[in-house]
């Protein structure tokens, strides 16, 4: 007896046509997520919460959201979902008013009868809208231990200085891998998917945020970059970028050699004229490991006799140890300590921003002259075009943008710790930033900025790359991101 093919005859049977599977039917916690999503969803369209004076369906939404608000129950439910803090309000809820649109009939209506408030689709206005434009929702991201240890680690790293918060740049958005404070949250972002540019300059399409609360969100790249400009910044790490210089020059081989160890300190000394001076580091060169090479600071004049902590070290491959310390020793020869430790007197003792050591180390790496402004502690950079004899680059078929700018934020740029321009769109000058197509209006977009200081014939100039270009809704400023230093012209 074949009991398999008898049990298929019997249920294909047309007796049992009309027997179909039980639906699995919502909980009333899924309800109420789904009902919050809907608030979430007018107020990500609407940019403002529900209110009970507009229509019936924006009356129901606010009646919900008050509802959820005077529950303690469901508020706890919610918080993971509140991607926009709805559920902290700043005034009280009227009960009495609440009581009277919760008494309203409408509440009574079926989903089927609410939908004759809906607009009949061929009146609706014919709106330009991608398919995949749909709603972000924040949910519980059930992996979460793989990302945990990663927000804990920085963290760490935001107290001790490895890391540091810095102005959000729309390109900071093209890869996948950053972290970003968004509304005092910590963002990871995990994956960046179809990713594009649109006519304005911005990247587009979507990507997937982790968040240390332990919520997930898929949502528009846009959305994300509006987001950071108004309440958020990136996190970098503070030697991220030296440290991708040397491990790029110092690519290991089976033929490579160690040299030793680049490295940077501060002194812990208790001797108030010493631990009164800010921005004091030792820079050096250790053929051995630096562990090692400090152990006895307290006894040698070099470590001004006293402990020193490590704030950076680099192994370095293929280095000629006197040339990159007398390099580094006559950049910030105007800044070195004037001190004497018995009869020695030390000489790799500077008084200047790590910042700026980080970044000088960066520029010898990549073999890129430079100079040190103690004034305005700042790196410049001197390129092979500095003055009016020396040929200029060629930038033939290139859109120029030509601004004037004051001294102090020119060298900032030339030294390459100002990245950003910011102009602000007036009438007089909405037409040399933006242009009108299709009856929008549109950035312009430019190759380059030719920077002028001042007005005067013999002025300094510098032509600097322009890698994008956004604008600020909310200040009305258009910004651009620098890239390159092309040419520096010098008086």
């Amino acid at each position: 007896m074949d009991v398999e093919k008898e049990l298929l005859d019997i249920f294909n049977d047309p007796i049992f046509s009309d027997v179909k599977p039980s639906e699995i039917k919502p909980t009333s916690d899924d309800r109420l997520v789904q009902s919050f999503e809907e608030i979430n969803a007018f107020f990500e369209k609407n940019n403002r919460v529900p209110s009970v004076s507009n229509g019936i369906k924006e009356k129901l939404l606010w009646a919900a959201l008050q509802g959820i608000l005077t529950n303690e129950e469901k508020l706890k439910h919610l918080l993971p979902y509140d991607r926009f803090e709805l559920l902290r309000p700043k005034d009280p809820v009227n009960i009495a008013e609440l009581e009277d649109v919760f008494n309203s009939p409408l509440l009574e209506m079926s989903s089927d009868a609410l939908s004759i408030l809906d607009v009949p689709e061929h009146l609706r206005k014919n709106l330009q809208i991608d398919t995949s434009d749909y709603i972000a929702q924040r949910k519980k991201c059930e992996d979460f231990y793989l990302y945990q240890e990663g927000f804990v680690q920085v963290n760490q790293e935001l107290k001790s200085g490895k890391r540091s918060f810095v102005r959000f740049s729309s390109n900071q958005l093209e890869k996948a891998g950053s972290y970003f404070l968004l509304d005092g949250m910590l963002v990871y972002l995990a994956e960046v998917l179809d990713l594009s540019r649109s006519m304005k300059g911005h990247f587009t399409g979507r990507c997937i945020c982790i968040f240390d609360n332990g919520t997930m969100s898929d949502l528009k790249l846009d959305t994300l970059r509006r987001a950071l400009y108004e309440n958020g910044y990136a996190i970098r790490e503070n030697n991220e970028a030296v440290s991708q210089y040397l491990n790029h020059q110092f690519k290991v081989e089976e033929k490579d050699q160690l040299s030793g160890y680049i490295y940077v300190l501060k002194s812990l000394s208790t001797n108030p004229a010493i631990s009164s001076i800010e921005n004091l580091f030792k820079i050096g060169f250790s053929t051995t490991p630096v562990q090692e090479r400090i152990a006895n600071a307290e006894n040698e004049p070099t470590y001004l006799n006293a402990k020193v902590q490590i704030v950076a070290t680099w192994q370095a491959y293929n280095l000629t140890v006197a040339k990159f310390e007398t390099l580094l020793h006559k950049l910030f020869y105007s800044v070195q300590l004037q001190v004497k430790v018995g009869n020695q007197t030390p000489l790799e003792w500077f008084v200047v921003p790590y910042s700026i050591i980080e970044k000088a180390i960066s520029r010898i790496i990549k073999e890129i002259p430079i100079s040190y402004d103690p004034v305005n502690q700042a790196i410049i950079e001197h390129t092979a075009v500095e003055n009016n004899e020396k040929e200029s680059i060629d930038t033939t078929g290139w859109k120029i943008l030509t601004l004037n700018i004051k001294e102090i934020y020119f060298k900032e740029i030339v030294a390459g710790t100002k990245k950003e321009e910011y102009r602000k769109l007036k009438p007089s000058t909405i037409n040399k930033y933006t242009f009108i197509e299709e009856g929008k209006r549109w950035l312009k977009k430019y190759d380059a900025i030719r920077f002028y200081v001042g007005y005067h014939k013999d002025r300094e100039s510098a032509l600097v790359e322009v890698t994008d270009a956004t604008y600020s809704y909310a200040e009305q400023t258009v910004i651009y991101y620098l890239g390159k230093i092309f040419e520096v012209i010098s008086k």
